[in-house]
């Protein structure tokens, strides 16, 4: 007798592919957690650089960093985040990149008939994404040295 599906905590991100769950059936994708379709709005986080500009962006694109992603799960984001360390040339590029990166997890998700695909051998749609976001990485970090630790950095 198998258990009945417990939706995944609100921590989770909003969809789940449940062909890397092993011996799971193979839908393509897990039921959609109530609570976190109700945050579904999306919330701007303001980021601001060392140097004093501002820049608003989606919250999921801000989680995207490792650090600000600490900074907002520990509810550091009333005022916006202050990025002590960070200048607006290196704050720029950071969100240039978390964008892209978000953008092509939705593509992934929604632009190929609705609905999630499973990438495999016979699915040449999400390996073309996946080789076009590659070009673009290595098109991103063909900047100085120093840029590139900045980045890294957050």
């Amino acid at each position: 007798h198998r258990s009945s599906f417990l939706p995944p905590p609100p921590e989770f991100p909003l969809l789940v592919r449940v062909s890397s769950i092993p011996n799971f059936p193979t839908p393509t994708l897990a039921p959609i957690h109530p609570v976190a379709a109700a945050e579904g709005k999306k919330k701007i986080i303001k980021l601001k650089s060392s140097d004093g500009k501002e820049f608003e962006v989606e919250q999921a694109v801000a989680m995207e960093s490792q650090m600000i992603r600490h900074m907002i799960e520990d509810g550091y984001t009333d005022n916006g985040l202050l990025l002590r360390n960070v200048n607006s040339k290196i704050l720029s590029k950071v969100i240039e990149y978390c964008n892209k990166h978000v953008q092509a997890k939705a593509t992934d998700i929604s632009d190929f008939g609705g609905g999630a695909r499973v990438s495999d051998a016979t699915s040449a749609v999400p390996a073309a994404l996946v080789e076009d976001l590659k070009t673009w990485d290595a098109d991103f970090v063909k900047v100085d040295k120093d840029t590139i630790f900045d980045i890294m950095l957050v």
